[in-house]
């Protein structure tokens, strides 16, 4: 799994980075847009964390460029857009995901982009509602409802 994080604070990415690596993650990091189009533009990335401003330039391109070139790809902006605000930007960005503060916990924020990827492996053990490893006899999950199904048959199996 690839991630691209565009963000212009070194800390930030380098933290969040190596979040992401320790989930099995290769990551890419950019410190402004025409680094995280050089990036998007590869292709091949399954999940993009982005700054909506940096350098006081708004970076939708970076988004826009990373869906065409990794289709499937989950986008996580981080804004200080609120309220109505937000909703224009899931109908100018089809692979945004979530849409955060820039103050999020960098561990909330590895975990939306773990959980944003189709067929991400999500059991891990500290997680009581993580889903349960397959079996020989479990179907594979196909898509996010029965995923949502089968954590809740979990949930109510631990209660």
């Amino acid at each position: 799994m690839r991630a691209l994080i565009v963000h212009e604070n070194p800390t930030f990415q380098t933290n969040l980075s190596y979040s992401l690596m320790q989930q099995g993650f290769h990551t890419l990091t950019a410190m402004d847009i025409y680094s995280g189009l050089a990036f998007a533009r590869r292709g091949s990335l399954d999940l993009l964390i982005l700054s909506e401003v940096i350098e006081d330039e708004l970076a939708h391109s970076v988004a826009l460029s990373a869906e065409r070139h990794s289709p499937y790809v989950s986008t996580i902006i981080l804004t200080k857009r609120q309220d109505e605000d937000v909703h224009e930007l899931y109908e100018l960005l089809p692979s945004l995901y979530s849409i955060l503060g820039h103050n999020m916990p960098l561990e909330l924020i590895k975990t939306l982009g773990v959980a944003g990827l189709t067929g991400a492996n999500l059991s891990v053990s500290s997680n009581p509602l993580a889903l349960p490893k397959p079996s020989d006899q479990d179907q594979p999950v196909m898509d996010t409802g029965i995923a949502f199904h089968r954590a809740s048959e979990r949930v109510m199996e631990l209660s």
